[in-house]
C-alpha cells in the first residue's frame, strides 16, 4: 500500500547542528517523466496516461492528452487538469488507480450539475452565504486564469487567498460580477467565508516530535479548504508562540507550523525545508514550497534556494533581530545553552 502520512515520509530529523543549507535538495524527474509528474517513475507515468485515455476511450469521447492536459473538443473545448489526479495516485496503490481516475472524472459530472443549483441561488445573498469559503492557491495557477476574474488577497507571498462557493462536489472561485449583486464589500465577503471555514472544516491537529525536543503542528485533512487555517492559527491554542510561528502551506491539505519560543526556530528551520519541498510536490493541491513567519498578524516569507549541496536559507534583517532577542535553545539536560 503506498498511502502515506501526510507529514512523517517527509519531515525528518535534522542531525544535530545541521545548517538549513545541509539538507539535501529534491532529485529532477526520471527521464522521460514530464515535470509536473517528476514523482513518478517512468512506468508509473506510463501506466497513469494509459488510464486516462482509458477512461474516455470507454465513454467514446473525443479526447487529447498534452502537457498535463486532457483536452475535450467535443465538449465546448473542455480542458482538464492531471496534476492533482497524478498527486493523489501517486500517494496509493496502483491497484487502486482505476478506481480513482473512474471518480475523479466522474465527479466532474457531479460538478456541474451543482453548478446549474449554484446558478440558481447566486443572487440570493441570503441562500448563499453558506457556501461561502476561502481557499488558498498558488498565485502562478491564479494568475493562468486571471486575477480579475475573482476576489481576493494576497496574505502570503505568492498564495493567494480567494473567496470560493464550497459545494459538495467541487469547490470554484466566486467571479466578481456574481458577488457585485450582493452589495457587500470583499472584505466582508472573505470574512464570512473565514468564518464558515472555522465552523465547518476543523481540520486534524497532531504534534510530530522530533530530535532535539523540536515539535512540529501538524493540521490536516481532506477539505480543499484546510490550509486556510494558516490564516486562523491565532484562534487556536499552542500554534502561535511569543515570537511568532514558522508556518508552510505545502498543499490544500496540511498547514505545517513551529510556534517560535526560543532559538531552537534555528535547527527548526533546517528541519522544515526539506519537509516542505517534498509535500509541495507531491500534493495533491499543491500550493507552496515557501516557509513563512508569522507574527502580529503578518506573514513574513523566508527565502531559501536550493543548491546542489542542498538549501540556502537567507534570514531577513527583522526574522535576524527577533532570533537575537529569543532566549538561547535548551539543552538536553534541560537547561539553556549558552
Amino acid at each position: 500500500m503506498r498511502s502515506r502520512d501526510p507529514l512523517s515520509h517527509f519531515l525528518r530529523p535534522s542531525k544535530e547542528g545541521h545548517h538549513a543549507r545541509d539538507a539535501q535538495a529534491q532529485d529532477p524527474a526520471p527521464e522521460g517523466v514530464p515535470e509536473w509528474a517528476a514523482f513518478f517513475s517512468p512506468a508509473e507515468y506510463a501506466e497513469f496516461i494509459r488510464l486516462v485515455g482509458a477512461y474516455f476511450r470507454e465513454r467514446d469521447t473525443a479526447f487529447t492528452i498534452r502537457e498535463g492536459l486532457v483536452d475535450l473538443p467535443d465538449q465546448g473545448s473542455i480542458r482538464l487538469g492531471l496534476g492533482n489526479l497524478a498527486q493523489i495516485c501517486n500517494h496509493q496503490s496502483r491497484s487502486d488507480w482505476p478506481a480513482i481516475v473512474a471518480a475523479h472524472f466522474d465527479g466532474l459530472e457531479r460538478a456541474r450539475q451543482e453548478e446549474e443549483q449554484l446558478e440558481n441561488l447566486a443572487g440570493d445573498f441570503d441562500r448563499i452565504r453558506s457556501l461561502l469559503a476561502v481557499r488558498l492557491f498558488p498565485r502562478s495557477h491564479i494568475e493562468a486564469i486571471g486575477t480579475d476574474r475573482l476576489i481576493g488577497r494576497e496574505d502570503l507571498e505568492g498564495v493567494l487567498t480567494s473567496l470560493v462557493f464550497d459545494m459538495p462536489a467541487t469547490v470554484r472561485t466566486v467571479p466578481p460580477e456574481q458577488a457585485a449583486a450582493w452589495r457587500r464589500p470583499a472584505a466582508e465577503l472573505l470574512a464570512i467565508g473565514l468564518e464558515n471555514v472555522w465552523r465547518s472544516c476543523q481540520p486534524n491537529v497532531r504534534d510530530v516530535a522530533l530530535d532535539g525536543g523540536l515539535v512540529i503542528r501538524l493540521l490536516s485533512g481532506t477539505s480543499f479548504t484546510t490550509a486556510t487555517h494558516a490564516l486562523l492559527l491565532d484562534r487556536r491554542p499552542g500554534c502561535v508562540g511569543s515570537f511568532g510561528s514558522l508556518v508552510a502551506v505545502p498543499h490544500r491539505h496540511a498547514v505545517l507550523c513551529f510556534p517560535i519560543e526560543d532559538r531552537r526556530v534555528i535547527p527548526a528551520v533546517a528541519s522544515l525545508l526539506p519537509a516542505v519541498t517534498a509535500m509541495e510536490k507531491e500534493g495533491p493541491g499543491s500550493i507552496s514550497s515557501r516557509l513563512y513567519w508569522y507574527r502580529g498578524g503578518r506573514f513574513t516569507d523566508l527565502p531559501y534556494s536550493e543548491t546542489p549541496e542542498g538549501y540556502r536559507f537567507t534570514a531577513p534583517p527583522d526574522f535576524v533581530k527577533a532570533i537575537e532577542e529569543m532566549p538561547p535553545a535548551p539543552d538536553a539536560s534541560g537547561g539553556s545553552e549558552s
